[in-house]
């Protein structure tokens, strides 16, 4: 596989202006808090990457929204099933995300989202990796992911901690350097699952990690579930 290019990577902020990178007032309005988040760092790295609309869009989440699903089905039994909003149950859906990028960047190519668990990030990377390989020269990947108070709870009782905290990151992944290119992954090999059985990591964790790899400029190998890379800042 040819080195592929990182020229953007981001984080949700809550500093960031929404108004700005989602200028509908009403498809705002109707958005989650997930929602919000994955969209609008999706939107921003794009911008920052220097890409109008990209070759293909690759989402993922572990969990999907939350906070939507557990309303829709809260709705559902309090309501005996009668007079529903059927936003938040549209809004469950996994590929929102994904789907409301392609919208509003009128990206009519390639889409897809992956929900796999804790391997979800790992496997939208790959296969825009594999895009990039393929043909594809701009291809925005990225994972979205929110703790719930629920879903804290749930954990709580199965007695597992989690160490990170939910959030949206997004990369813009290039076939060619570009002047805001800030990585390069090269060497990528598939691997046998690295985390055990009866361990329990959040679907960001390896998002976060190689988004804070690229802002501190470290050089790594990087060995997330099933996939190994090197990763040299640029």
């Amino acid at each position: 596989m040819n080195p592929v290019y990182i020229s953007a990577a981001t984080s949700y902020s809550d500093e960031w202006d929404l108004k700005t990178l989602i200028p509908d007032a009403n498809m705002r309005r109707r958005m989650s808090r997930l929602v919000k988040m994955g969209v609008a760092s999706g939107l921003q790295c794009l911008a920052e990457a220097g890409i109008g609309s990209p070759d293909a869009i690759i989402t993922a989440s572990g969990y999907g929204c939350l906070t939507d699903s557990e309303k829709f089905l809260t709705t559902l039994i309090a309501n005996k099933e009668q007079l529903l909003n059927p936003t938040p149950f549209i809004q469950s859906t996994f590929n929102t995300i994904g789907s409301q990028i392609a919208i509003l960047t009128k990206c009519k190519r390639y889409n897809m989202t992956y929900v796999d668990g804790a391997e979800s990030f790992t496997s939208a990377l790959l296969d825009a990796m594999l895009s990039v390989g393929d043909g594809a020269k701009t291809v925005l990947v990225g994972i979205t992911d929110e703790l719930t108070p629920t879903l804290t709870d749930i954990l709580k009782r199965m007695r597992i901690s989690v160490a990170t905290t939910d959030g949206a990151y997004f990369f813009a992944l290039t076939s060619e350097k570009t002047d805001s290119a800030k990585a390069v992954i090269s060497n990528v090999e598939l691997i046998g699952r690295q985390c055990a059985k009866n361990s329990y990591t959040f679907p960001t964790a390896e998002a976060q990690q190689l988004f804070q790899l690229i802002e501190n400029k470290t050089n790594s190998t990087c060995k997330f579930d099933k996939l190994k890379f090197d990763l040299q800042c640029l």
